[in-house]
């Protein structure tokens, strides 16, 4: 028991992996249909995230600081005559404790 403890010790062969944990999510900023308040964000986010998944996301990552975290399933739309569509997308409304630069007008999808 004493030689694979000694084994395991990072640095010797043998010795456990570093790993960086990435999240198997993404969240696109998007334009909303309709106006929104300034404090307010629209992203589009994998179906798997929950509202805490978003928000934790966000704080510990990008030191954002959240709010309140209002999510709605987008159903896809067939894309012309073929039976493909695009798949169902979880829009997520993020509403901002202090204001956020988040990007330029210009550059939002």
């Amino acid at each position: 028991v004493r030689r694979s403890v000694v084994a395991a010790l990072p640095g010797r062969l043998g010795g456990p992996q570093l790993r960086i944990f990435r999240p198997n999510f993404f969240m696109l900023a998007v334009r909303p249909g309709v106006p929104q308040p300034e404090d307010t964000v629209q992203f589009r986010v994998s179906m798997e995230m929950t509202k805490v998944d978003i928000r934790n996301y966000l704080e510990k990552i990008y030191n954002v600081p959240v709010a309140a975290v209002r999510t709605r399933i987008q159903y896809g739309k067939p894309v012309g005559v073929s039976l493909t569509s695009e798949g169902p997308a979880s829009r997520v409304y993020l509403t901002c404790r202090e204001e956020v630069l988040w990007f330029d007008k210009g550059q939002i999808v």
